[in-house]
């Protein structure tokens, strides 16, 4: 099966070794929902009658958030999920989730009063345990707000660290070698 959504975001969970794709849409009537999916990224492989590569993707469904409009994901080393995007009123929020006897479910974390459209993106730090936002938000058609932002989820606060030059689709922050010979879950 090929992958057969478009994905907003992508996320890779170093603690479960999965890889999460994001999804969000309104339901028919103008009410957001956000959709989260597990996907196989192992079961690739090449055909040895054509030598052609097959992606033998598969998806699976983890949870569903009605309210809300994700536009993007990040996992951090514990295996909690972010999300941030805007809730039906067009305010920007940031969920995390929780394991539950369901499996992974969200709350609200944080409210944002910086506004929020289009491709943004949002990672983890694995190397200094801090979560980055790089905001997009148009203010015109020749003027937008692209600031980067550190959010500090157990105060409920966020501060600008800079200015971007434009959109950014894909924040990541590799990981450095002594992070990775520090803990187990990145070996």
């Amino acid at each position: 099966t090929q992958l057969d959504r478009t994905y907003h975001d992508m996320a890779y969970d170093y603690v479960t070794g999965r890889l999460y794709g994001l999804i969000s849409e309104e339901d028919g009537s103008g009410y957001p929902t956000t959709e989260i999916y597990t996907i196989n990224i192992g079961s690739a492989y090449v055909d040895e009658t054509s030598g052609e590569t097959v992606e033998a993707y598969a998806e699976t469904w983890i949870q569903g958030r009605g309210g809300l409009y994700g536009l993007c994901i990040t996992v951090d080393d514990q295996g909690t999920i972010y999300l941030l995007g805007t809730n039906e009123k067009g305010k920007t929020e940031l969920w995390t989730s929780y394991d539950s006897s369901y499996g992974k479910l969200f709350k609200k974390a944080m409210g944002l009063d910086a506004p929020i459209d289009y491709a943004q993106s949002i990672t983890f730090n694995h190397n200094n345990g801090k979560l980055y936002w790089a905001q997009f938000y148009p203010t015109s058609i020749e003027n937008f707000l692209t600031e980067l932002y550190v959010l500090d989820v157990a105060a409920g606060t966020y501060e600008s660290v800079g200015t971007l030059s434009g959109e950014t689709c894909g924040l990541f922050a590799p990981l450095k070698p002594e992070t990775i010979a520090s803990n187990p879950i990145y070996q």
